[in-house]
């Protein structure tokens, strides 16, 4: 009996510990010309998990007439790398994925509301955005300028406006004249509560359900209109 008690407090405070704790996910993303370079990581339980995804290697290459983007990436979990893979991505890969991305969009769309109130939980810290643009034109350089300005403030506007953004962060625009340039260096962290995202998931599971009932019924009761 006592066994079962000890057990039983061993996994309550566990399950205390996972709902209390965050996940933090840092985000590095460097483009220069063509060199390119993306990484995530993921920590929860105070570093005891970790997970990383990265594209050291992304080049545009025409392969039979066709444009591909071919990228290798790594993964690695807890520090053990699980593998290290090269692919090439087609037009129409991009064009599925762009297609995937609509879907996922609609139903945030469909989920506003709780989308939102999680959003709110999310904090996002040390964002530091830094962009070197230029071309052999001053004047188009100086409104290629003005519309990365244009670009980073409508998007961290927005984080702000739904997110908890702290410090303030950094962000640079440095036009290079009379001579091509392309360079930018994004990185930020995420972090959110563990307890926060697994609520957010039950109630998007029980509002998509809730959406399939309804649909099920709109055609029941259109077929039998139809009969």
């Amino acid at each position: 009996m006592n066994v079962v008690f000890i057990i039983l407090l061993v996994l309550i405070a566990f399950f205390i510990l996972v709902w209390f704790t965050n996940i933090t996910i840092e985000v590095h993303l460097r483009h220069q010309h063509k060199d390119d370079f993306y990484q995530i990581k993921c920590k929860a339980l105070f570093g005891l998990i970790r997970y990383t995804y990265e594209i050291p290697e992304a080049t545009l290459n025409e392969d039979d007439g066709e444009t591909k983007l071919k990228i290798k990436q790594t993964e690695s979990i807890n520090n053990n790398k699980k593998g290290s893979t090269q692919e090439s991505i087609s037009v129409e890969n991009v064009t599925d994925l762009f297609h995937r991305v609509e879907e996922v969009i609609q139903d945030i769309v469909s989920f506003h509301e709780i989308v939102r109130r999680f959003l709110r939980k999310v904090h996002v810290r040390n964002l530091d955005w830094e962009t070197k643009i230029g071309v052999r034109d001053a004047a188009i350089t100086g409104v290629l300028s003005g519309v990365c300005w244009g670009i980073k403030g409508s998007i961290v506007g927005l984080l702000v406006e739904y997110m908890n953004v702290h410090p303030e962060p950094k962000l640079a625009v440095t036009p290079i004249f009379n001579k091509p340039a392309s360079y930018t260096s994004f990185q930020c962290m995420v972090s959110v509560q563990n307890g926060h995202a697994i609520l957010t998931g039950i109630a998007m599971l029980s509002h998509r359900r809730s959406i399939i009932r309804k649909k099920e019924k709109f055609k029941n009761e259109h077929k039998e209109v139809s009969s």
